[in-house]
C-alpha cells in the first residue's frame, strides 16, 4: 500500500485461529514433569513445550498440516516413538503421551589387559538405523570403565566402543565382534555386559603448506572416519595449525580417515585414506593466498618515528586523502613490513576519531564520535612471512557531520581471545592510543 501524508488509511487485518495440541506425559502410568514434547510440521518445523509439574503440556500456534509428535525425558530415561497425526485449521486435539521406550543396558569396558577404559563412548545402534535421533543410545564410561545407556526401544542393537574424539572409528573388539544385544520390551534391564577392546589411541599429525612450500598457520584441520558423514549432528574432531603449519589430532581408533584443512582465506584441501597413526601427513593448499612483496611501494607517507606492533609488524607508510566528502567512499592504503611470523589471523581495525560540528560560526561541537572500517586483510596475517612488504588497501566511508577525523590503525583478535589487541611496542610520542592503535593522519570531512 501507499500511504500519503494527511490521508487516513484504514487497514483491516483478517486472522484465522491456529491449532492447539495438549495432553499429559506419563511413564509406567505416572506423570512425568519436565518432559520435552515437540510437534514437527512436515518433519522439520518443530514447536516444543515442557511438561509442567503434573505432566501437562500445551503446544499452541500450530498451522494446519501433517505432524510428527515426539517426547523424551532425561530424568525418566525414556522417550516416546513418533506419533503421526493431521491437524485441521484451528483444531484442538488432546494427545496423551506414554514414554514407553525406557530400556537400559549397563556393564563395563576393559582393554586386553583387564584395565578399565575410561571416557569412551559406548553406542547401541540398530543395524537398519536411519540415522534418526531415537534409533539408539550413547553413553560415556566412568573412570572405572562402567556405563549405563538408557532410553532404548525394543529391538536388536550392535554395540561399539569409540574414543570420545568425534568422528573416530570404533575400537577393535578383542575376541571378535560382540553378539547383538536384543531388547524385548521398553522396560527391559540388561546388566553386566562386558566389552573388551583394544583401546590404544592413535594420532594423525603433519604440516599444511601453500604451493610455494610456505607453512600456513591458523588453519582448521579436521578428520573423520572414511565413509562417515562429516556433516552429521556431531562435528568431526578438529585442530588448528601453528605458526609452522603443524597440526595434530589425537585419540583416534585404528582405521582410514579423511583429513580436510581450511586456510583462513577459506581455501580447502582434502586427503582421503590416511591411516590413524600417520604423523607425517603432508597437505598442500595450492590456492591459498600468498603475500611475498619484497620492496616498499613509492609515494607513501612515512611515520615521523618507528612504529611496530609486538615487534612482529612494522609500519612502512600510508596513503590517504587529506580531505573527503561526507558519505562518499574513499581509499586508504597502509604498507607493513613483517618482522616475525604472526601466530594467528589478526583483523585490522581502522578508527576515524574526531569532533563533529556544523560549519556555522560559533556552533557548539558535537561529542567525539568514532567511525570504524575494521576488516580482515585480503591476505591473512598467518600468511605474512618475515621480510614481506604487505600493502593493505581498503575503502572507508564517513557519513557523519562535517569535521576532522584522526585515522588510527591496529590489529585485534576476536571474541574467542577476549578481543585481544596486538600491542604497540614502538610509536611516535602521543601517537598510540589505549587500544594499541597508532594515529597516522587527520582527514577533513566536508
Amino acid at each position: 500500500m501507499v500511504i500519503a501524508a494527511g490521508i487516513a488509511a484504514p487497514i483491516v487485518v483478517a486472522v484465522e485461529p491456529l491449532g492447539l495440541v495438549s495432553g499429559t506425559v506419563r511413564r509406567q502410568g505416572r506423570v512425568v514433569a519436565g518432559a520435552r514434547v515437540c510437534a514437527g510440521l512436515d518433519g522439520h518445523r518443530n514447536t516444543c513445550a515442557i511438561a509442567d509439574a503434573v505432566g501437562r503440556y500445551v503446544l499452541v500456534g500450530l498451522e494446519p498440516g501433517a505432524y510428527t509428535l515426539f517426547a523424551d525425558s532425561d530424568e525418566a530415561g525414556a522417550f516416546a516413538r513418533d506419533v503421526m497425526f493431521t491437524l485441521a485449521l484451528g483444531e484442538h486435539q488432546v494427545r496423551d503421551v506414554e514414554l514407553a521406550a525406557g530400556a537400559q543396558v549397563s556393564g563395563d569396558v576393559i582393554d586386553g589387559h583387564g584395565a578399565p577404559v575410561a571416557g569412551a563412548v559406548v553406542s547401541f545402534v540398530q543395524p537398519a538405523s536411519t540415522g534418526h535421533l531415537f534409533d539408539g543410545a550413547r553413553c560415556i564410561t566412568s573412570s572405572a570403565g562402567a556405563f549405563a545407556c538408557r532410553a532404548l526401544a525394543p529391538g536388536t542393537y550392535a554395540v561399539a566402543v569409540s574414543p570420545a574424539t568425534a568422528g573416530s572409528h570404533a575400537f577393535p573388539e578383542i575376541g571378535g565382534a560382540l553378539a547383538p544385544v536384543v531388547i524385548a520390551t521398553g522396560d527391559a534391564r540388561i546388566a553386566a555386559l562386558r566389552v573388551v577392546v583394544d583401546a590404544t589411541p592413535l594420532g594423525l599429525a603433519g604440516v599444511l603448506v601453500d604451493g610455494a612450500g610456505v607453512p600456513i598457520g591458523d588453519a582448521r584441520v579436521r578428520a573423520w572416519a572414511e565413509g562417515a558423514d562429516p556433516g552429521a549432528l556431531v562435528p568431526p574432531t578438529s585442530a588448528a595449525t601453528d605458526g609452522e603449519g603443524r597440526f595434530r589430532i589425537a585419540s583416534l581408533a585404528p582405521g582410514a580417515y579423511a583429513v580436510e584443512a581450511r586456510a583462513p582465506d577459506g581455501t580447502t584441501v582434502t586427503r582421503r585414506g590416511l591411516a590413524a597413526g600417520n604423523v607425517a601427513v603432508a597437505l598442500v593448499l595450492d590456492g591459498a593466498a600468498q603475500c611475498h612483496g619484497t620492496a616498499p611501494p613509492a609515494g607513501n607517507t612515512a611515520p615521523s618515528a618507528r612504529v611496530a606492533w609486538d615487534e612482529r609488524v612494522e609500519l612502512v607508510g600510508w596513503t590517504a586523502p587529506a580531505r573527503v566528502t561526507r558519505g562518499t567512499p574513499f581509499e586508504v592504503e597502509v604498507t607493513y613490513r613483517v618482522l616475525r611470523p604472526l601466530d594467528r589471523a589478526w583483523t585490522v581495525f581502522v578508527h576515524f576519531d574526531g569532533v563533529r560540528g556544523d560549519a556555522t560560526a560559533g556552533a557548539k561541537p558535537a561529542p567525539p564520535a568514532r567511525v570504524s572500517a575494521d576488516h580482515d586483510p585480503s591476505c591473512p596475517t598467518t600468511a605474512w612471512r618475515p621480510g614481506d612488504y604487505v600493502r593493505e588497501r581498503f575503502t572507508a566511508t564517513i557519513a557523519t557531520a562535517p569535521g576532522s577525523d584522526a585515522l588510527a590503525v591496529g590489529f585485534f583478535a576476536g571474541a574467542s581471545l577476549q578481543w585481544t589487541n596486538l600491542p604497540v611496542t614502538a610509536a611516535p610520542a602521543g601517537a598510540a592510543d589505549a587500544w594499541h592503535g597508532v594515529r597516522l593522519a587527520t582527514l577533513v570531512v566536508e
